[in-house]
């Protein structure tokens, strides 16, 4: 008796029927992984945020990197670094609170220590020792590396953001030596620190560069005990896309040029805040129900530069 096989037709459904599977499935796959590197990324910021609150109840003051440095150019009250002081000594305020450095050399009690290509927490970084409680355990690398982290690019012509250059020669005058186009490859962390922590409650803007002769507002002895916001509510650091262009509007974003990544969500991001707590948040603005970037938002609820009051005064909280 012969056996019969498949007609051409039934093969043509069955192939029909798996595709039509797979493509149901792929998108909850997308999901599931999406999810997971969402969660990945939250459980980094827990560690973290735990390290700055050791570090601030040590030292009584927010992270700073370079602390030598700090303590040598910069006398209680000085508002913007003096003559002399270190190309580089604030403008990295935002990233080099702790992670990976790749590039350069280091100097630790007048030893010089080459930190590339070698990945280990950078000791300089000020709470690496509250993180790993070592100089150079490896395996917490991953703390301060997003899953999704695939780097940031500009709002508008979404130009990938390069603040440290690959290779090892210099051309201009950023850094050499990055591995990779992430932001973790890039700057040893996925993460970034809030700026307005570092500057005068009231300035009308963060800090940017301490070569800028407008950024004097400078103020690296503040603390926790200066924090009027509730801590819940206060936001210490975040993805770093979402750090920078999360506190403006779509409509903002799609006529200035400005870094952004939104790893988790168009408009949204992953943040710690000072009370120890990390979740994914909803932005859009500097200070709403939910967050706030400002250490006192009372002196900042007039109108800011463009004649727009604050989201604070619009519902007067």
């Amino acid at each position: 008796m012969r056996r019969r096989g498949f007609t051409l037709v039934e093969l043509l459904v069955v192939i029909a029927i798996i595709a039509v599977l797979i493509s149901l499935l792929v998108p909850g796959l997308k999901m599931a992984r999406s999810s997971a590197m969402g969660t990945k990324c939250l459980a980094n910021l827990k560690p973290q945020i735990g390290a700055w609150q050791m570090y601030a109840d040590d030292w009584k003051i927010f992270p700073l990197p370079r602390s030598r440095d700090m303590v040598k150019w910069f006398p209680a009250g000085s508002k913007y670094p003096p003559e002399g002081a270190p190309l580089g000594l604030t403008s990295s305020l935002t990233w080099s609170y702790g992670g990976a450095h790749w590039f350069g050399t280091t100097h630790i009690d007048g030893q010089k220590y080459y930190t590339s290509p070698t990945p280990q927490l950078d000791p300089l970084r000020p709470i690496n020792p509250y993180v790993s409680g070592d100089r150079a355990i490896q395996s917490k690398l991953d703390t301060f590396r997003c899953p999704a982290d695939d780097g940031n690019r500009d709002t508008v012509t979404m130009t990938p953001t390069i603040i440290v250059e690959e290779g090892e020669k210099q051309t201009g005058r950023k850094p050499v030596g990055a591995l990779g186009r992430t932001m973790f490859l890039q700057t040893g962390t996925s993460y970034e620190a809030n700026d307005w922590m570092y500057c005068l409650p009231g300035s009308w803007r963060g800090i940017e560069s301490e070569t800028d002769p407008k950024a004097k507002n400078f103020a690296w002895w503040l603390g926790p005990q200066h924090l009027v916001t509730v801590p819940s509510r206060f936001v210490v650091l975040g993805d770093t896309g979402s750090m920078a262009a999360g506190r403006y509007s779509m409509d903002y974003l799609g006529q200035n040029p400005t870094r952004h990544g939104w790893w988790h969500g168009v408009m949204g991001g992953n943040l710690a805040f000072m009370d120890g707590s990390a979740r994914y948040t909803q932005m859009g603005d500097m200070t709403t129900s939910s967050y706030s970037f400002y250490m006192d938002e009372g002196k900042h609820a007039g109108v800011d530069k463009d004649g727009k009051p604050s989201a604070r005064r619009i519902n007067k909280w």
